[in-house]
């Protein structure tokens, strides 16, 4: 089975590609900086992996073994 990481997965975007990737048989890693906003109905179906997306030990730690990689990160909805 193929195995993906997806970053920024409890954003909007990053929770309906979790969906996608569980219905399509894919096993997903959840790239995170907090596991608790993963929602409940998740949590037993994606490998949780807590990481800052500015550390890039963390990054490369969390895309090891997988097969692909997506990214969904967003920006603030503020603006400074």
């Amino acid at each position: 089975m193929k195995k993906i990481v997806i970053f920024g997965s409890t954003g909007m975007t990053g929770l309906c590609a979790i969906e996608a990737a569980l219905k399509k048989g894919l096993q997903v890693r959840a790239f995170v900086r907090d596991p608790v906003r993963i929602p409940d109905h998740l949590k037993d179906k994606v490998e949780a992996y807590k990481g800052d997306v500015l550390k890039p030990d963390s990054v490369a730690n969390a895309v090891e073994s997988t097969d692909g990689v997506v990214v969904t990160l967003g920006t603030p909805e503020r603006c400074a």
